[in-house]
């Protein structure tokens, strides 16, 4: 098959460029399990510019199913004592996510026939983005589909 064939077969719609975004990028929003009334609950980190950077200095806690505040200065525990919203089992492991963002992302991965790793100009290839830091079973192509109906299932929830 020589290019023009090939090209002519590549649909961008199966396509995932790396934008070299890790998992901290997803961290500023979080869907939890209220523990008094079960419902899901929302942490929201609020930014503060240090330097050259944001960090995340203060977490609120929000469900709306309770009326539940709670505002810390570190709210430590997220997916333990704050029990993830979005997770669910998958080919033998536990596919989880943040926030509908973060599984938008995974499903854009999961569902491409063709992905593009991320080149930084000033240093080469990386590997420190959440596209390569992605477990093994979650990049074959075998477990796409099943991937892919619990994306659903996840989606179904919010």
């Amino acid at each position: 098959m020589n290019y023009t064939e090939l090209s002519k077969e590549v649909s961008y719609d199966n396509f995932f460029k790396d934008d070299g975004r890790d998992i901290y990028d997803f961290q500023n929003k979080f869907l939890v399990k209220c523990k008094i009334c079960g419902n899901c609950a929302t942490i929201i980190a609020i930014p503060k510019y240090e330097g050259s950077y944001f960090v995340y200095k203060e977490r609120r806690f929000l469900c709306t199913g309770c009326g539940k505040i709670e505002i810390k200065s570190v709210m430590n525990g997220i997916g333990s004592k704050y029990p993830l919203w979005l997770e669910t089992n998958c080919c033998g492991h536990k596919l989880w996510v943040y926030n509908l963002e973060h599984l938008n992302y995974i499903e854009s991965f999961v569902r491409a026939n063709i992905r593009e790793n991320y080149y930084d100009e000033r240093i080469g290839w990386k590997n420190q983005s959440l596209a390569s830091r992605l477990p093994k079973w979650m990049k074959k192509s075998s477990n796409r589909e099943a991937i892919l109906r619990s994306i659903g299932i996840l989606k179904r929830r919010i």
